[in-house]
């Protein structure tokens, strides 16, 4: 596979324009069609017209239905759910089920779709089907999304992926006083990293979580996923450092 080829394959995935792409690539990835998400590491200082790709990391996105079966009780319980688990445990598939799930349900949802990864947004069509009664904001920061989604479409429910900013969580702490559920993923490593990450802490600390659940980190393994209420986190976050 030599850098030829390697370039040959970026410009194909681009639809034949890096220009189009240059924001994404610029951030080390772009999102093709079908809302496959590809990793790019491009060779010294090269930019998206002028580089060598060395690295393409291509992650096919699928629809699997069924996929939110039993995380759907807890999510029917809860007055907000964070999914954490490592990547490739499943956090966007189970996402984009369990928007269908909701909206299936005549709720109004808003999916926040920075990276078109959730919809496989493509010329303003998605390719994945999230419910009748879904908005899908696409190609805008998180935080500015969930903060017009409130203006203007009225959500009962707002679903982010990988939430991985301060900026993100304020807005959804403003968004909680407006009577929107939220649902989000974060990227965690395991169950020790539940009380170290700094995003999982913060989402917990702005009350809009009730439940935080953790995926195994293969989903078709023996591993079962790992469910915490707000007040069992506290009160083990509170052990641990009574323990320091």
């Amino acid at each position: 596979m030599t850098q030829e080829l390697l370039r040959e394959a970026l410009i194909g995935l681009c639809g034949y324009s890096l220009h189009s792409h240059s924001a994404e690539l610029e951030k080390g990835y772009l999102t093709a069609s079908g809302g496959c998400r590809v990793g790019v590491v491009m060779d010294g200082e090269g930019t998206a017209d002028a580089g060598m790709p060395v690295v393409l990391n291509i992650r096919i996105a699928k629809e699997l239905p069924g996929a939110s079966e039993k995380i759907l009780p807890c999510w029917n319980s809860a007055s907000g759910l964070i999914i954490a688990g490592p990547p490739g445990s499943g956090k966007t598939t189970v996402l984009r089920d369990i928007a269908k799930k909701i909206s299936l349900k005549s709720q109004k949802v808003t999916v926040i779709d920075e990276r078109c990864e959730l919809s496989g947004m493509c010329r303003g069509i998605p390719s994945f089907d999230l419910g009748p009664c879904t908005d899908i904001l696409t190609g805008m920061e998180k935080s500015k999304a969930i903060r017009r989604s409130i203006r203007v479409l009225s959500p009962r429910v707002i679903l982010c992926d990988e939430v991985a900013s301060e900026h993100e969580i304020t807005e959804i702490r403003s968004a909680l006083y407006c009577g929107v559920k939220f649902l989000v993923t974060v990227h965690c490593g395991g169950r020790e990293d539940l009380f170290s990450a700094p995003m999982v802490h913060s989402l917990m600390e702005t009350g809009a979580f009730s439940h935080l659940l953790l995926l195994p980190p293969d989903p078709t393994g023996k591993e079962e996923q790992y469910l915490l209420t707000r007040e069992e986190y506290k009160n083990e976050m509170a052990r641990r450092t009574d323990g320091v």
